[in-house]
């Protein structure tokens, strides 16, 4: 329940069956693909989330949607640190503006030369004012405070332990592992058409025992070598999402080991 309120805040909800894939194909675009990458975040139900330059990439129209869906966050009570280069004024609006008497951006004007602008030291002589003490004052400074109290230990306490750095049993990441390499119809579609195709090329010939045998072995080294060579691909594409989950400890070298070998 929790994950389908996550995909239906980012506006995933219409692409739940979707594979990844690759930029440019036809499974997630750029923007749907940098959308998904903070859903798998706030699978963790962070109270903040930091983002650098998350629009990189992106034209216009995939900008705004992305955006948006961050605004949708903030608006749903996380605080969202975001470093962004260059936006529109739209976008610009979406962030929040905090200090009493400096004015909004106005209409047509450069989002970047306003910053520069209001955080100026001529602005804050003009304003009276010490941004610097401003945000000592706040209550952003005084969260510092609050963050770093959970840090220290009480005195009686322990030391957490876990049994396994992996949160489901092993059986459960192979299955999941397995069944990532089933939702892809394509590839396994040819490897059962070309299976298919061999078997009965072979069974028509009437040979001797021998023949049969030799016959047999022809077939079993032309499936192998198909399917060897289709998963390279595959696993060449799935390396580096591999290397992020396995060092998140979503699953372990092992059950991707075996998902991979059985659906071979």
């Amino acid at each position: 329940m929790f994950i389908e309120q996550v995909m239906e805040l980012v506006e995933l909800t219409p692409l739940k069956n979707a594979i990844v894939g690759l930029p440019g194909s036809n499974n997630l675009s750029t923007q749907q693909r940098k959308r998904l990458t903070i859903t798998v975040e706030l699978v963790a139900n962070p109270s903040i989330i930091f983002m650098d330059d998350p629009t990189s990439g992106l034209d216009a129209r995939s900008v705004s949607i992305v955006m948006r869906v961050i605004r949708n966050l903030a608006d749903n009570g996380r605080t969202i640190v975001c470093a962004i280069h260059q936006p529109k004024v739209n976008i610009f609006e979406s962030f929040d503006e905090g200090i009493e008497g400096v004015g909004k951006i106005k209409d047509g004007c450069n989002s970047a030369t306003w910053m520069l602008e209001v955080t100026s030291s001529v602005k804050e002589m003009e304003l009276g004012i010490d941004f610097a003490d401003v945000y000592k004052n706040s209550e952003l400074y005084r969260n510092k405070a609050l963050i770093a109290e959970p840090s220290i230990p009480a005195p009686d306490s322990e030391d957490l332990l876990f049994p396994s750095k992996y949160s489901r049993p092993l059986f459960t990441q192979c299955k999941a592992c397995l069944w990532s390499y089933w939702r892809n119809p394509r590839y396994n579609g040819l490897r059962f058409l070309f299976t298919v195709a061999a078997s009965i090329f072979f069974s028509e010939k009437r040979q001797d025992l021998l023949n049969t045998v030799g016959t047999m072995l022809i077939t079993v080294l032309l499936i192998g070598i198909k399917n060897s060579n289709s998963v390279q691909g595959i696993v060449g594409i799935e390396r580096r999402v591999f290397y992020r989950e396995n060092a998140a400890g979503m699953y372990s070298s092992l059950a991707y080991s075996v998902g991979q070998a059985s659906s071979n």
